[in-house]
């Protein structure tokens, strides 16, 4: 009887090459930038001597273009001071203070929560439950394609100008009107959050409650949080919930 052969085992390798690389950063500051204007295009000034793997280099700083072909243009390059040296090298020059003029970050949010605040220019009146706000039509309309039906449809009674809004809370409802009006949410139930998002077809609100609901995960709100997704069709959301389910069950 002849001898039963072992089936073969599969094997698996892998190799790399991975060269040594070096990585340094230099800043070199010119200051009086337009003391240095009338050099002559060729004419450069140097940065001192920095080491970055064991070689010698330098900047060079063209104030008057590198060559006269190059008109209105500074140049700068990197020089390799190393005598005798050969060697590959890549790098990234980029402006540090690129403006003198400092320029303050927009406060556009800012700017539209004290006008919701404030009611200036109100011209709708909307009321949940025992609770009344004023808001502005074009902003809700342009946020939400339902309120833009609601408002601006068929159905809306221009002599009242005032709309109902059944089955929310009214805390849940002025969470919404902050989002809309400066497109961030407010500490508070993101639950609730989500399905008046998903109520008035805001998608990137509806997104940020995910993602909070997803970092928030914990054994006693993942079942009431998947049927949550299920619920809304939040596909992301419930592959979270199903994976913690699998990793703790």
């Amino acid at each position: 009887m002849a001898a039963l052969q072992r089936p073969s085992m599969a094997t698996a390798t892998a190799s790399a090459c991975i060269p040594e690389t070096a990585r340094g950063t230099h800043v070199f500051t010119v200051a009086g930038y337009r003391l240095h204007k009338g050099l002559g295009a060729g004419n450069f000034i140097r940065s001192s001597t920095f080491t970055v793997g064991g070689y010698d280099w330098c900047i060079r700083y063209y104030p008057d273009r590198y060559t006269s072909d190059t008109k209105r243009y500074v140049a700068v390059y990197v020089e390799l001071q190393s005598k005798k040296s050969v060697v590959r090298a890549l790098y990234d020059l980029k402006l540090t203070n690129q403006a003198t003029i400092p320029v303050p970050p927009s406060d556009l949010s800012n700017n539209l929560a004290k006008l919701l605040e404030g009611k200036k220019g109100a011209d709708v009146v909307i009321k949940v439950r025992r609770e009344t706000f004023y808001a502005h039509k074009i902003v809700l309309a342009m946020r939400s394609p339902v309120f833009d039906t609601e408002l601006y449809g068929p159905m809306w009674d221009e002599e009242k100008q005032c709309l109902q809004i059944a089955d929310m809370e009214p805390d849940v409802f002025r969470a919404l009107l902050h989002f809309i009006y400066t497109d961030s949410l407010p500490a508070m139930d993101d639950d609730n959050n989500k399905v008046a998002a998903d109520r008035y077809a805001m998608g990137r609100m509806k997104l940020m409650c995910e993602s909070i609901l997803c970092k928030s995960l914990d054994a006693k709100s993942v079942v009431a949080t998947l049927a949550l997704a299920d619920q809304y069709h939040c596909t992301k959301l419930r592959e979270a919930c199903i994976d913690y389910i699998k990793l703790f069950n």
